[in-house]
């Protein structure tokens, strides 16, 4: 997994491919073969996830394609058309200001809840909720069975993963832990988590399966990508 503070998974404004973890950035989002990515400036796709173009088309063999100003197809998931109409192939379409679900895919509502049962919820003035996946609220309170819940002024929980705070730092042992900041966050210090990504803004973070990200220092990862904007990063 890769982060990148200004892009996403190393790229600010370009693509990106990440099969087997999820990548977060601050002007981005994630790429998770079961999850959800999206890049506010770019396009990323995923091989059984959601990709996400907010100005063109967007597609995923097995989740969710959203496309805010486009339209947006996906086989066996949700697409989402927020400028006219939306359909599924199995399941549930999506309207950008109602409630939106989707057994296999994704669902995305910009104001009110949204849910998943294996793919990725996000509201962001609402609740989201996801057994399986990750549930980000920026405003609100989210939460996953056995994923990682946000908050950005409320609370998180999450019965198998981690809570999060946006000052503190976060893990999970079977998900990833989100701070809107950063992911998996100490302010100076160095945070980690088994399977998922850890970064410090200010120190060397590292993670065992997935990826370390530090902008001022270096980071490694051994099954994954690590980015340092300012340092060396290394891939095994």
């Amino acid at each position: 997994m890769s982060t990148s503070p200004l892009g996403m998974s190393s790229s600010p404004l370009g693509t990106s491919t990440n099969p087997l973890w999820m990548s977060t950035s601050l002007l981005g989002t994630s790429t998770n073969p079961l999850g959800t990515s999206s890049s506010f400036l770019g396009t990323s796709t995923s091989p059984l996830g959601t990709t996400t173009n907010r100005l063109g088309t967007s597609s995923s063999p097995l989740g969710t394609g959203t496309s805010p100003l486009g339209t947006s197809t996906s086989p066996l998931g949700t697409t989402t058309n927020r400028l006219g109409t939306s359909s599924s192939a199995l399941e549930t379409s999506t309207r950008p200001l109602r409630m939106s679900t989707s057994p296999l895919g994704t669902s995305t509502s910009p104001f009110y809840m949204s849910t998943s049962l294996l793919g990725t919820s996000t509201s962001l003035l609402g609740t989201s909720s996801s057994p399986l996946g990750t549930s980000t609220s920026p405003l609100g309170i989210s939460t996953s069975l056995l994923g990682t819940s946000t908050s950005l002024l409320g609370t998180s929980s999450s019965p198998s993963g981690m809570k999060t705070s946006p000052l503190e730092m976060s893990s999970s042992p079977l998900g990833t832990s989100t701070n809107p900041l950063w992911m998996s966050t100490s302010p100076l210090g160095t945070s980690s988590t088994p399977l998922g990504t850890s970064t410090s803004p200010l120190g060397m973070s590292t993670s065992p399966l997935g990826t370390s990200t530090s902008p001022l220092g270096m980071s490694t990862s051994p099954l994954g990508t690590s980015t340092s904007p300012l340092g060396t990063s290394t891939s095994s």
